[in-house]
């Protein structure tokens, strides 16, 4: 009978914290920070497959796709020389969404870099993705690339995810307590 509540004041334990990582990573938007890397649960397939009319993707065997609801880290990048054509970066899009797509140009006009991206599954970039510069990027794709962890991420930040993480925390209460 001890061992059964031992166990089951950790299970609870484990619950809350959880369940207050949830609460964490819903409160702090689409992306929370751990060090110098920001994590992301990507939640389009803008990037899982490869689209046909993007040469590049093939030609320079471009093979780092980006499996929707995957959970990835995005680095900080201080200077535009960690930058290369056919990165995978971040920025944030007019109605404040972190954006994951390709660098697919690079050009410089009047002593300013300017980057132009893309989805590996888009046809063509977005307006909002041309003619990006530098200080709107917010770092560039390290490789790291988790689906279950995502899938896992994204539903305790629901609201039923929330919801089951509670209940399963009132049940051992009463558990407990009966």
């Amino acid at each position: 009978n001890g061992l059964v509540n031992a166990l089951l004041i950790i299970f609870a334990l484990l619950v809350l914290g959880i369940t207050g990582f949830s609460l964490y990573a819903r409160a702090s938007g689409e992306s929370f920070p751990l060090g110098d890397v920001q994590y992301v649960i990507i939640q389009t397939g803008s990037m899982e497959t490869k689209n046909e009319d993007n040469t590049y993707l093939y030609d320079n065997n471009l093979n780092n796709q980006i499996e929707a609801l995957s959970l990835i880290g995005i680095e900080k990048v201080t200077n535009e020389d960690q930058l290369e054509l056919y990165d995978i970066v971040a920025y944030y899009n007019d109605e404040g969404k972190m954006i994951v797509h390709r660098i697919v140009k690079i050009e410089v006009e009047d002593n300013q870099t300017l980057y132009t991206l893309r989805g590996d599954a888009n046809t063509y970039s977005d307006p909002q993705e041309i003619d990006l510069t530098f200080s709107e990027i917010v770092g560039k794709y390290n490789g790291f690339q988790n689906f279950p962890l995502g899938i896992s991420l994204n539903y305790l930040r629901s609201n039923i995810g929330i919801i089951t993480l509670s209940l399963a925390i009132l049940l051992i209460v009463i558990y407990n307590i009966f």
